[in-house]
């Protein structure tokens, strides 16, 4: 059904290949699933645990990492407020350099569910100097 060149592992048990037509396919045990056609950054949150380099130079063995939809899966987090993941794509921002990247979209982030500390981190990483609620209105 498709080929399979190049898996990268997403935990132990999903994986990620390109098809013949340059889809991600993301396989696991409960079937195999084209990621265009469905919201996958949920399953591909694993893939923050790998080293962002590590990372891309596996999908550099299958395409640019310009065709991979890194950015989506780093927004996630965010969006979906869950801290531990949003720790770890913090880190590939910083590990790969994306800080102009996230910079305008950082502005746009309700920060009021973060922990202070990681909260004061994300903003200096990320040049934000206002955001949503702040300043406050006196």
């Amino acid at each position: 059904m498709y080929q399979k060149k190049n898996k990268i592992q997403v935990d132990v048990n999903r994986t990620l290949f390109l098809d013949e037509n340059s889809n991600w396919i993301l396989e696991g045990v409960n079937g195999v699933y084209d990621l265009s056609k469905f919201n996958y950054s949920m399953y591909l949150l694993p893939l923050l645990k790998k080293e962002f380099n590590d990372f891309k130079n596996e999908v550099e063995k299958s395409t640019s990492l310009e065709d991979f939809p890194f950015i989506e899966l780093i927004k996630f987090p965010f969006e979906n407020k869950m801290l531990d993941w949003s720790i770890l794509a913090l880190k590939w921002i910083v590990d790969g350099k994306l800080e102009d990247i996230f910079e305008n979209w950082a502005k746009t982030i309700d920060v009021g569910w973060m922990p202070q500390r990681f909260k004061h981190k994300f903003l200096k990483i990320l040049k934000v100097r206002s955001y949503p609620g702040y300043p406050r209105s006196r």
